[in-house]
């Protein structure tokens, strides 16, 4: 529970999925640069936030805005919880997160 709101319930354009941090509902599939580039107000998730969305359930793997360099960052398979950093240029998903109050 997160003060008045519940973890699982839609809020804000998304669905609440720990202590102020809303998921989106939309996932889209891009390389980092162009997934970094998130509608005002949201962002992609950290490498730990990641982890959260992972326990959600999915398939694929999701970008993170965590930079390893300048050529790479950490991603997540959600098909076996796999971390790890990969090329910027790949195409993965990515889901934005925001943070509320």
């Amino acid at each position: 529970m997160t003060g008045k709101h519940k973890i699982g319930e839609p809020l804000h354009g998304g669905i609440i999925i720990a202590d102020n941090l809303i998921a989106s509902l939309r996932t889209r599939t891009a390389n980092w640069e162009d997934a970094m580039d998130t509608p005002p107000g949201w962002r992609l998730p950290t490498q730990e936030e990641l982890l959260i969305l992972y326990n959600l359930g999915g398939s694929g793997f999701y970008w993170s805005s965590t930079e390893y360099n300048a050529r790479d960052a950490w991603a997540q398979s959600f098909d076996d919880g796999w971390q790890g950093f990969y090329d910027k240029g790949y195409i993965y998903s990515a889901r934005a997160v925001r943070s509320f109050e």
